[in-house]
């Protein structure tokens, strides 16, 4: 029988997301160079602060769905397995991520009706990932966001605070 989510486990988890988008926005912010963005009157502050929250936001979500299918597909023998398993999840789904709208803006053709990027986050892709943008999140926002969360996931096992119930609570019900 599989263990019953508790309202600690969602407050650790939930704990867990915001300050993986926390250091996705600080991250973007910095990597993006917005102030100077701001300064030169590409964004006004408020749009930088919308469109970074934005790109945090899925950035998160790309971190959290790489994260839980690090957790369900690699053993974790070692603390150390396991942060290498997560640092290696999130970069490949984050250097994917960007692969995948740079081949999708690359293939496009304004003569067909598909948008310019990918379609789910359209309007947040076209402000990091145009003409030669996507190198920053690559190059800056990939790394760190991969390193980050890893070590956070480390610190949440570390401290005996993981998400997935412990093997001696899971029990197989064969009647």
């Amino acid at each position: 029988m599989i263990e019953r989510l508790t309202a600690r486990k969602l407050l650790k988890a939930s704990t867990s997301v915001a300050s993986v988008f926390v250091c996705s926005f600080a991250i973007i912010w910095y990597g993006y160079s917005t102030s100077s963005l701001i300064r030169g009157g590409y964004y006004t502050v408020h749009a930088a602060i919308y469109w970074t929250a934005q790109m945090a936001a899925v950035t998160t979500i790309l971190v959290s769905t790489a994260i839980a299918l690090s957790v369900i597909v690699f053993r974790r023998p070692t603390r150390i397995g396991g942060l290498l398993a997560d640092l290696c999840s999130v970069g490949l789904f984050l250097t994917g991520y960007t692969a995948l709208n740079v081949l999708w803006r690359n293939s496009w053709n304004p003569a067909t009706n598909r948008p310019a990027f990918l379609p789910l986050w359209n309007n947040v892709n076209s402000h990091f990932f145009n003409e030669w943008n996507w190198l920053s999140y690559l190059v800056f926002v990939t790394p760190f966001i991969a390193l980050i969360s890893a070590l956070l996931c480390l610190y949440l096992a570390r401290h005996h605070l993981d998400l997935l119930p412990n093997k001696s609570s899971r029990t197989t019900n064969l009647a």
